[in-house]
């Protein structure tokens, strides 16, 4: 089986392609241009005009929150009309398993829910909308063209990219660096409930484990009840939230931080809690990473770059 990455180059591309080729399987990683070019996917078509079965796994997307909301239409360009494009394309081809990078965005905030694949989804940012979209449309697609999909909801990545050094994007990150300073740290809490965010983190080696028994799904699941034979989803989620204070307040005592770390309320603080009760039973999965545990390797690792 051949395997095709986009965003093979990111964090989390980087990471999957790296225990790919750890385990001697041919992958091809997809630049942007050899699928949404000016050649428009002449590339693809000379690379799969060979009819061997292919699993694709799309995790190219613009997935920075901020960006998403400054800049909606790259966001919908990236994340909804390409995707649309590239799954036209593939209809009749030899893909027979597509893998998309989801996200947890599209539950919006879970208060204090920890939200399950059959809950109602709530976005409330053009990031999450754009995700939800591109699941109806592969919804559809895995219907329409009798192809596998596994949608799978991603929680807050963190971690170490395939180049060894520390993932410097996410909250974890910014909360290392700024408390590294040693001067002060901003803490947005809720206006209502004077509490910090709760997020749900997840190492992003243990979500490149789930990501590749989605890959070799029949080797795990096929038989499985909760298996469909067209559209899947799954939260890749710890399962339990995580206040952003109580890690400030952890990462402070551990830098022996003399700074202050300042509470500024706020009406735009979301909680972000998934269940992985489902992913766990039909795929046998297990989360391995403590995140304090590995926040004081991380601290440790920045320490070495400055």
């Amino acid at each position: 089986m051949r395997i095709l990455i986009t965003g093979g180059t990111g964090f989390l591309g980087g990471k999957m392609a790296l225990e790919l080729q750890n385990r001697d399987k041919e992958i091809i990683l997809i630049k942007r241009e050899q699928w949404d070019g000016s050649d428009k996917y002449s590339y693809l078509k000379t690379l799969l005009s060979d009819k061997k079965d292919t699993t694709f796994v799309h995790l190219s997307a613009i997935a920075d929150m901020r960006i998403c909301e400054s800049d909606y239409e790259l966001c919908n360009k990236v994340n909804i009309k390409q995707l649309a494009s590239l799954l036209s394309f593939l209809s009749n081809s030899v893909v027979s398993n597509f893998i998309f990078a989801s996200s947890m965005a599209v539950y919006g905030d879970t208060g204090n829910e920890v939200k399950s694949e059959s809950d109602e989804a709530g976005f409330n940012s053009k990031y999450g909308e754009s995700k939800l979209t591109g699941e109806k449309l592969l919804r559809d697609w895995s219907i329409t063209n009798n192809k596998t999909v596994f949608a799978f909801r991603i929680a807050n990545l963190y971690g170490y990219r395939a180049d060894g050094r520390v993932h410097d994007k996410g909250v974890l990150s910014y909360l290392i660096k700024e408390l590294l300073k040693g001067d002060s740290i901003s803490i947005e809490i809720s206006k209502n409930t004077h509490l910090s965010a709760k997020r749900d983190f997840i190492n992003v080696d243990d979500c490149v484990d789930l990501l590749l028994r989605g890959v070799y799904f029949k080797e795990f699941i096929e038989s499985h009840t909760l298996y469909e034979k067209r559209f899947n989803c799954f939260n890749i989620a710890k399962g339990q939230g995580d206040e952003i204070s109580a890690i400030a307040i952890f990462l402070a005592q551990y830098l022996n931080f003399k700074g202050f770390i300042n509470l500024k309320i706020s009406d735009k603080v979301s909680n972000g809690v998934g269940s992985n009760a489902k992913t766990s039973e039909v795929f046998n999965w297990v989360v391995t990473h403590k995140l304090y545990d590995d926040l004081r390797g991380m601290v440790e690792s920045y320490k070495l770059e400055i």
